[in-house]
């Protein structure tokens, strides 16, 4: 099974599976008495925590930097529990979900890193670290043609102006590393992915 996989098959699995779990989450507000509570209303009809909380972006943006904050001071365990409530608040802002993805990468959970950085890109497809990290979880977990892919991708988003030069050049590097252990030429495999 790859990092890539979510353990579904299709989509309409996933939704599923999802529609199976809402009773649960019913009798779990039930028998905790939120039924009718409005916070928890108000999020079931899909209104962002956040907003729930009368949280406004510049508060965000300022949990955000505590978070980066105990990160740079090498406190990997706080910085997570800071950007794992920031996803929890708000999980539409791919900048939590990469910093997320960098606490988990750097404790070496290669899987839960990757699937953060997968989030994270799906929220902005042309973020070129995120395609970085997430080719580096990939080649951490031995599935070098899709962390060759996702180099690749990273290359060509910096060509179309989405980069910057020290990200291509990583890419470049990247690139030229996994097509050496995948057995290829780098040259002609970097050009089969642009």
């Amino acid at each position: 099974m790859s990092i890539l996989d979510l353990g579904y098959d299709t989509p309409e699995a996933l939704l599923e599976e999802i529609q199976q779990m809402m009773p649960i989450m019913d009798a779990v507000f039930d028998d905790l008495g939120l039924s009718e509570n409005s916070a928890v209303q108000s999020v079931r009809e899909g209104i962002s925590p956040h907003i729930v909380h009368g949280l406004s972006d510049d508060h965000l943006d300022a949990i955000f930097v505590t978070g980066l904050n105990h990160m740079q001071a090498g406190d990997v365990e706080q910085a997570q529990v800071v950007f794992r409530k920031l996803v929890t608040l708000k999980s539409t802002d791919f900048r939590f979900w990469y910093a997320l993805g960098t606490t988990l990468q750097v404790q070496e959970q290669f899987v839960a890193a990757g699937r953060a950085y997968l989030t994270g890109l799906g929220l902005k497809a042309t973020d070129v670290d995120g395609y970085l990290r997430l080719g580096e979880c990939l080649l951490a977990a031995e599935e070098l043609e899709n962390a060759l892919g996702c180099f690749q991708t990273a290359w060509a988003l910096c060509d179309d102006g989405h980069g910057q030069d020290h990200q291509k050049q990583a890419a470049a590097r990247l690139v030229e590393h996994t097509a050496q252990r995948v057995g290829g030429d780098a040259a002609e495999i970097s050009l089969k992915g642009n």
